[in-house]
């Protein structure tokens, strides 16, 4: 093994009022992966930005953390911007939070080569180079896009380039294939593990999946409640976890890709109709949407899946109104959508049928609310408001397993798991008929995506709710959906009864989801939902 790179020792990170992290040691070699795994609000997130100096300015530190035998944590702010262009790159949970939403793709990614935004040949070809890497078809439309008119698989892959295009020694990754399909994941685990072993690059990555952990880590360090309960060789802790959280959180990540296990409803009257839908973005070549036709029934669970830009998320923003179809119509409870805009009186009605569950959760909060002041609104819009605003909002919060002291915090004070389950518990708050749910859980990790999936399903059956349940783990989604819309380049290439699409799939989008889904599962028995709530 080759000397230390990173060298944490007695880490804390700390606000006015609580210790976040405690007291966390570990070490990674030189061409090293080491992965750190806990659930969401554990502290393994704060870790990753102690050691690449992004924390917020209300929180402070105690310990060492060297970088290269250089301490690193005491070093003034301009030192850290040199230590991130050459020696640390840094691969952001969320996207849209890092990308410039005023500035063009080929803009940002041109400056990221050399601190300049103009594109010349040599740059252009290199940027074409780091996009061919990370998997972006289209190129050109992207490099022309801005970060908003991306999906969100396409924004974490430019965040990809972006932090590879500095050939860094150590790369540290928060969740770097959340938001992908299953697909995209394999591309873009199999392009990190390339590049580390080329490059002899050292990787830090912070997850919640099993799986990429067995697949790529030499070492794991497992988080719990703000501390390293357990670490050591991956198949050491994964095979024969000795702490008791480790032993829970192996059990939660196992997945049983059951596909006869699906929550039935009787079908009863259409509550969403999408007919021959087309939409193309400003300036784009192609369609985003090409003639998309799909029906939800009361009480259903439709699945959309596809890979990364397939036009998965554009079709959640059309349905919710976010959007207008160039062609084609869409209506919810026969309401038009494009009627929602029409006056706010109609703008109220339509958000009282239909409500949409942002994939990210970050952007979709008012920073400057409360938790308790944001649900506070939600519920005060309802058809029958009820009388105890505050009550209601602390049982949505149980409802959604977040406790009510959380609800005088900002956004900003949560975790990423915690503000999605706030993001689900406002668009609740409405009592809503349909729910469309764009990557609801995939910023949460699997102990955490069973609880909110099981309360999905559990409240499709207490409020006769219709479910768009938009997503990339094809097996979660076989054990709950029962009818699947396939997309692929902006079409609906195939669309049926789950069962049916699993045991006969007939297109290449399908086949391919199916096929990685099963690699993925291959050395797993993942987790299912409660069969009891499937039946």
């Amino acid at each position: 093994m080759g000397a230390h790179l990173l060298d944490v020792q007695n880490l804390h990170v700390c606000s006015d009022k609580h210790r976040l992290v405690k007291g966390v040691t570990f070490k990674l070699q030189e061409g090293e992966i080491l992965a750190i795994v806990g659930e969401s609000g554990s502290g393994k997130s704060l870790t990753s930005m102690a050691c690449s100096g992004l924390l917020p300015p209300e929180l402070f530190t105690m310990g060492e953390v060297f970088f290269d035998r250089q301490e690193i944590l005491s070093i003034p702010a301009s030192s850290w911007k040199g230590l991130r262009k050459n020696g640390i790159g840094v691969i952001f949970q969320d996207p849209m939070a890092a990308l410039n939403p005023l500035m063009r793709i080929s803009a940002q990614l041109a400056e990221t080569l050399d601190g300049k935004a103009k594109l010349s040949p040599t740059k252009k070809a290199q940027i074409l180079a780091l996009l061919d890497e990370v998997g972006i078809r289209d190129k050109e439309r992207i490099l022309n896009a801005y970060s908003y008119e991306l999906s969100g698989g396409q924004q974490q892959r430019i965040m990809i380039a972006m932090a590879l295009a500095s050939n860094p020694r150590l790369l540290i990754a928060d969740e770097p294939t959340t938001a992908l399909d299953a697909s995209t994941q394999n591309q873009v685990t199999d392009l990190l593990l390339r590049l580390c072993h080329q490059r002899k690059m050292a990787l830090l990555i912070v997850t919640h999946d099993l799986f990429i952990v067995e697949k790529m880590a030499n070492h794991v360090v497992v988080f719990h409640d703000g501390q390293c309960v357990e670490q050591g060789g991956v198949h050491q802790v994964l095979n024969a976890p000795q702490h008791p959280y480790t032993q829970t959180l192996v059990a939660a990540n196992k997945k049983q890709l059951e596909t006869g296990v699906m929550c039935h409803t009787q079908e009863r009257a259409s509550v969403l109709k999408v007919d021959q839908v087309s939409y193309r973005y400003s300036g784009a070549a192609s369609l985003a949407m090409n003639r998309v036709s799909l029906e939800l029934m009361r009480g259903d669970c439709l699945g959309v899946v596809g890979e990364s830009g397939s036009g998965k998320s554009t079709l959640a923003k059309l349905i919710v109104g976010s959007l207008l179809p160039d062609s084609g119509h869409i209506s919810v409870l026969g309401m038009p959508v494009q009627q929602r805009w029409s006056s706010d009186a109609e703008n109220l009605r339509f958000a009282r049928q239909c409500q949409y569950v942002f994939q990210d959760a970050t952007s979709s909060l008012n920073p400057m609310l409360s938790i308790g002041q944001t649900l506070s609104e939600a519920v005060r819009l309802r058809r029958d408001a009820p009388t105890d605003v505050s009550l209601e909002v602390r049982r949505l919060m149980a409802e959604v397993e977040l406790s009510s002291e959380l609800l005088r915090r900002k956004p900003a004070d949560l975790s990423g798991g915690q503000r999605q389950r706030v993001v689900i518990a406002r668009a609740l708050a409405l009592n809503p008929d349909v729910l469309v749910c764009d990557e609801p859980v995939s910023a949460l990790d699997a102990h955490l995506q069973k609880q909110a999936v099981s309360l999905l399903i559990t409240l499709q059956r207490k409020r006769a709710l219709s479910l768009v349940f938009i997503g990339h783990d094809l097996a979660m989604m076989s054990q709950f959906c029962v009818q699947l819309a396939v997309m692929d380049a902006g079409q609906l290439v195939e669309s049926g009864r789950t069962d049916q699409l699993l045991a006969d799939p007939h297109s290449d989008a399908l086949k391919t989801l199916i096929h990685h889904t099963w690699q993925a599962q291959d050395k797993e028995d993942v987790s299912g939902l409660d069969p009891a709530l499937c039946a």
